[in-house]
């Protein structure tokens, strides 16, 4: 199975996912949030483990969703990481959405 990760329309990255959960990406390849291009625009997003649990709530009719591109970390470090991969949305909106209830 393959999973193609897009940046404005560019396809960037390819995560392949082989027999008993194996996994690989391009080498070399920038590393971006699965459904990058879908977020555009949207006023909150979702954010989920893997590219599985993104086309799912897609299927569900959630349009707002990305995956991490390595699955879940065992530890999660926010000062540098989700500004990275969420660069393309101004910081304040990053915040403020993720820490809007």
């Amino acid at each position: 199975m393959a999973f193609p990760y897009y940046r404005n329309g560019q396809l960037v990255n390819v995560k392949y996912r082989g027999p008993n959960k194996t996994f690989w990406q391009v080498k070399g390849a920038e590393k971006i949030l699965y459904g990058l291009d879908d977020i555009v625009n949207q006023e909150w997003i979702i954010i989920v483990e893997g590219e599985i649990d993104k086309l799912a709530l897609e299927e569900a009719g959630f349009s707002n969703v990305v995956s991490v591109p390595d699955g879940a970390p065992i530890k999660v470090n926010t000062s540098h990481s989700l500004p990275l991969l969420l660069s393309h949305i101004s910081q304040n909106t990053i915040y403020y959405r993720l820490g809007h209830r």
